[in-house]
């Protein structure tokens, strides 16, 4: 699926590119089921760079980009690198 961390985190940016969106509004998407506020840009960072273990993060990050190459294929295939 995804090789390494600097992976995820290119993939997330390309992911919120194509999406027209960026990380901190993506965040405020994501919701913490422990406190139920929006989580902040720096903890998505966090996770994606591999600093941070939050799986709930984890998995919402990887359905991201999983969305974005099934919606983009194109791209993704342009790009190979990137896939």
């Amino acid at each position: 699926m995804m090789k390494n961390q600097a992976d995820i985190h290119e993939q997330l940016k390309i992911a919120l590119h194509l999406f027209n969106s960026t990380i901190s509004s993506y965040a405020q998407t994501l919701i913490s089921p422990r406190t139920g506020n929006p989580i902040s840009h720096t903890a998505v960072i966090r996770v994606a760079q591999g600093h941070v273990h939050i799986p709930w993060i984890r998995r919402n990050i990887e359905q991201t980009i999983t969305k974005a190459q099934n919606e983009h294929p194109s791209y993704f295939q342009t790009n190979q690198g990137l896939s």
